[in-house]
């Protein structure tokens, strides 16, 4: 109509997906209604093509369930079965774990394999331990797939008793000393190993009455370790074992109350290595994650109907054995192909990093005689969230502290509810379900608290205060308990910042060791001075000795190999010391792919003119120029231990790329070449900044 234009028009609804039909007597017509961030052309594919499934089936196929109609279109089809489903990488299928490990000792026998308290072992070193103790146990009487427990602490011993068992054709079964005696026992009467490798500790934590039933081979064994001894042990051949044996057996948190083994092959491990997954779900809608390919675990030990339920066939395989397993994580396909994970669909939940069933929790909480009924939730998101129990029980003195101590007998620290809140009975909604959202929130009379006495002092009155506010309570007392109050290691951290802005100085580990508040207070040290050694490297040296590093223990040959990658060798070297814990991880990884760069960051910017990108990338060398850790680059092949090279001079490296505009936009063409998937950066440069240019069709840099 003139002088009236149609721009747009606005709809509130409730609804994220809403469908109308209209008849018009001849046909029908179909109006979707669809609320960002969904796609209304994806949602109008799926209707259509249901629609024509489903005249199909009434044709062809009038007895077909109405769930087993095809949604997909062919193309999307191919989309999340094969372009981002199917990752085929080629993989050394036909080795076991230890073949690996093997293969490298043959390639980098003197390279150093292990370090630990100031020791190292190169790779020859290890494998010779490894084959001694795989020699004994062979002639203790380990066969293919025989299970053979370790309880051993963090230690050389550690790494040495899980490839002996490899190697002897045994699986692994990992006991940490640091769970509860009786978790530990329900994993040895379900494993039911004849052979335990234990340390002092292990040996403690197991117990005698356990041990006597089983073969102990000590980490310390003379026997173990030196019966064959020789120049040059060789490694044992177990004759059927195959990428298919059994390799460890890890138990997890169960619903039962029980810990469940799962059973791990060689060949799942050894793919791992690849990072190959299979993953199927429906693009843009939330569906249940499954995972397939080699990765995927033998099953449940001695758990057959659980297996049945979780290890199902794989019918996008090819493969009538394949299985893919049933994760029980929701989530969706992004439009990019990546995944938004969404949380699960059962009691199964994720704290500080481990997956934990609050069946298995609840479970044990009904165990405790004076508990009639029970029940565990989490509360908060991200590192604030903790798990909170709540139980059916008679009014009790110290009941906290009574099932604390009972749930710390038996569970992991980092199953054990942060509170524990006692009611009369737990609410039930109209179904005579439990109704969890009705569960009222801890309070501070949840928590394990000792006798309350005021804090003294302002240090305790600063520690106090801070814990109160982390652990959101309303007052906490110089007796408290940290890691009773619910704290754990991440607020941990936040605490010791917030103590650093207080002018207080704190280490993880004094905390560990002095949880309580009072003895605490006793390790801050508010006037703690950081005693730096100056730097010994003159820019006028020529020769770095290893007494000029203080900061890293480093041989001559290191040294010298060191100066052969600085470009300008020893004149252009300022100093030289060890990567932080941080850095090592992210160094870790950063090897650990063999394509592409996790921790690489590419900005894109646009410059009018060269003048003005030229300027830009002068002030980004002063910039350069004025901060050690930005002329800072890491070294790490031929060298006994990693090594961060502080440059005197580090000029930026910018690359001219010339791009042919008919090949399309130049910034998606900057955008392919420097994707983080494929291109990685070269830590042995510094600085560890690259610029790469291109001027585009406006004349823009």
């Amino acid at each position: 109509m003139k002088g009236i234009e149609y721009l747009e028009y606005q709809e509130y609804t409730n609804y994220p997906f809403t469908i109308s039909v209209e008849d018009y007597g001849v046909s029908l017509g179909l109006t979707a209604d669809v609320v960002q961030p969904f796609s209304p052309d994806l949602i109008c594919g799926y209707m259509r093509q249901a629609l024509e499934s489903l005249v199909s089936a009434l044709e062809h196929a009038p007895d077909m369930v109405a769930h087993e109609l095809d949604v997909l279109p062919e193309e999307e089809q191919e989309l999340l079965l094969q372009t981002w489903s199917t990752i085929q990488q080629d993989y050394p299928a036909e080795l076991c774990i230890h073949h690996l490990f093997e293969k490298q000792v043959d390639l980098t026998p003197y390279a150093t394999a292990l370090v630990f308290n100031g020791q190292s072992l190169t790779y020859l070193e290890l494998n010779e331990r490894a084959n001694r103790l795989a020699h004994h146990l062979i002639g203790l009487g380990v066969q293919l797939e025989d299970l053979v427990a370790i309880c051993v602490e963090r230690s050389f011993a550690m790494l040495v008793g899980v490839l002996a068992i490899l190697k002897a054709g045994g699986a692994y079964v990992p006991l940490d000393p640091a769970y509860a005696s009786d978790r530990l026992r329900d994993i040895l009467t379900d494993a039911a190993p004849s052979i335990v490798i234990a340390d002092d500790t292990g040996r403690r934590v197991l117990g005698e009455n356990v041990l006597s039933s089983l073969t102990v081979v000590g980490t310390d064994s003379v026997v173990a370790l030196d019966k064959y001894k020789s120049d040059r042990t060789p490694n044992p051949q177990i004759q059927n074992m195959t990428p298919d044996s059994l390799a460890y057996v890890i138990f997890t948190s169960g619903s039962t109350g029980k810990p469940k083994g799962v059973m791990i092959e060689h060949r799942g491990v050894v793919n791992l290595t690849q990072a190959h997954t299979k993953l199927f779900v429906p693009l843009g809608a939330v569906g249940e994650l499954y995972i397939g390919g080699v990765g995927v675990a033998r099953g449940y030990l001695n758990r057959p109907e659980l297996t049945s339920k979780v290890f199902l066939p794989d019918p996008f395989a090819g493969d009538s054995d394949a299985r893919m397993y049933k994760t029980g994580d929701l989530g969706r396909h992004l439009p990019d192909g990546n995944i938004v994970f969404l949380g699960r669909n059962d009691h199964q939940v994720k704290i500080r990093g481990f997956r934990i069933e609050l069946g298995e929790i609840e479970a044990r909480l009904g165990d405790h005689p004076l508990v009639d009924k029970a029940t565990v939730i989490t509360v908060g998101e991200g590192s604030d969230r903790r798990l909170v129990g709540y139980v059916v029980a008679k009014p009790e003195e110290n009941l906290l502290n009574i099932l604390r101590s009972h749930l710390t007998s038996c569970l992991p620290e980092y199953m054990v509810p942060a509170a524990i809140v006692r009611l009369d009975s737990l609410p039930l909604n109209s179904n005579g379900k439990l109704d969890r959202k009705a569960l009222p929130a801890p309070d501070s009379d949840s928590y394990v608290h000792h006798m309350y006495e005021e804090p003294q002092g302002d240090a305790e009155t600063t520690v106090a205060r801070i814990w109160a506010d982390l652990l959101h309570l309303d007052r906490v007392g110089r007796n408290d308990n940290f890691f009773a109050l619910g704290g754990h290691s991440l607020l941990a951290v936040q605490m010791i910042e917030r103590l650093r802005r207080a002018g207080h100085s704190l280490t993880v580990s004094a905390l560990f060791k002095t949880p309580t508040l009072r003895t605490l207070v006793q390790s801050l040290d508010v006037h703690q001075v950081c005693d730096v050694p100056s730097n010994l490297i003159m820019p006028c040296t020529t020769t770095i000795t290893p007494e000029m590093l203080p900061l890293i223990s480093l041989s001559q040959t290191d040294i010298g190999h060191i100066a052969n990658l600085v470009l300008g060798g020893v004149s252009n070297i300022q100093d030289i010391y060890a990567l932080s814990p941080l850095q090592e991880g992210i160094l870790f990884h950063h090897l650990l792919a063999t394509e592409g760069d996790p921790y690489l960051l590419i900005n894109f910017m646009a410059f009018d003119t060269r003048g003005l990108l030229d300027k830009y990338l002068e002030a980004v060398q002063m910039v350069v120029n004025r901060h050690d850790i930005l002329r800072t680059a890491i070294l790490h092949e031929g060298l006994s231990r990693s090594a961060q090279v502080v440059w005197r001079q580090a000029p930026l490296s910018v690359t001219e790329l010339e791009l042919d505009p008919s090949n399309g936009p130049i910034l998606d063409q900057l955008k392919q070449k420097l994707d983080p998937r494929r291109h990685r950066i070269d830590l042995t440069q510094a600085p560890l900044l690259r610029f790469t240019i291109a001027q585009d069709v406006d004349g823009r840099w």
